[in-house]
């Protein structure tokens, strides 16, 4: 309940492995929370590293494909 009422998510493959974990320590709400957050922020990080580099690459391959097929942004301009 807490996950979904914080972060809005209501599965998670960690929850059920969360729960036995909570049942043998004593954990506050807050302390669940920062550890389902750090998870998420982790995940979203990746994310973002990755469509960064993937952005990079298909910006690299469209500059050398302009180079191989000549386009007039690569020609000299004729006076």
């Amino acid at each position: 309940m807490l996950a979904s009422n914080y972060l809005g998510i209501t599965e998670h493959p960690f929850f059920s492995e969360i729960e036995e974990l909570i049942e043998k320590v004593i954990v506050t709400p807050a302390d669940v929370a920062e550890q389902l957050m750090r998870s998420e922020i982790k995940k979203r990080e990746q994310y973002e590293s990755k469509a960064k580099k993937v952005k990079e690459e298909r910006a690299g391959e469209a500059e050398i494909e302009g180079k191989v097929c000549g386009t007039s942004a690569n020609m000299p301009k004729i006076k």
